[in-house]
């Protein structure tokens, strides 16, 4: 759907009742005021309406537990399954967990997250958690909306006995 179209048809999707959807467009608060403008009307839709949004500007997932994907690029049908999601704000990092030496792990979900509209990096960390499927999970992180949650999370990580391997880029200020 071009970028101009996604708050239409997402509010349509809304108002015949699709719990969610995948949002692979990119153009929104990155861009500007208008990329700003179109991305707080997704934000809307999906308070108001309970619409769960993953992304946008992300690549899908892939869920070998449920033996689903909604992922944009290629993925081997080879890719064994195993007990480690992983997690990423970065399309090109999902990308190589997919692609990378790193698919021998085996997987139990990879997520492309995105700009994180309606569900953020904390949103999927809690449901990795929650998931018996999944014993460990490894996290590519360009930045928190909610670090107190994230903290927390982690904590509860710790008790239960899964771990978490955290890659976290930036240096600057505003990164750290």
């Amino acid at each position: 759907v071009p970028v101009d179209q996604v708050g239409r048809v997402i509010g349509e999707c809304a108002d015949v009742g699709v719990a969610g959807c995948l949002i692979i467009s990119a153009n929104f608060a990155e861009t500007g005021e208008d990329g700003l403008r179109r991305q707080l009307e997704l934000v809307e839709i999906a308070s108001a309406r309970g619409t769960r949004l993953l992304g946008p500007n992300c690549m899908g997932s892939v869920d070998w537990t449920t033996r689903s994907t909604n992922y944009i690029g290629d993925v081997s049908p080879w890719l064994r399954r195993g007990h480690v999601a992983g997690l990423a704000q970065s399309g090109s990092v999902t990308d190589a967990f997919i692609h990378g030496p790193g698919s021998r792990i085996g997987y139990s979900r990879i997520v492309s997250i995105g700009a994180e509209v309606a569900l953020d990096l904390c949103d999927y960390l809690a449901y990795c958690l929650d998931d018996p499927e999944t014993h460990a999970v490894m996290l590519f992180v360009e930045g928190f909306k909610r670090p107190e949650r994230f903290l927390a999370l982690c904590d509860r990580a710790l008790a239960m006995g899964k771990p978490i391997l955290a890659v976290k880029v930036g240096r600057s200020s505003q990164a750290q």
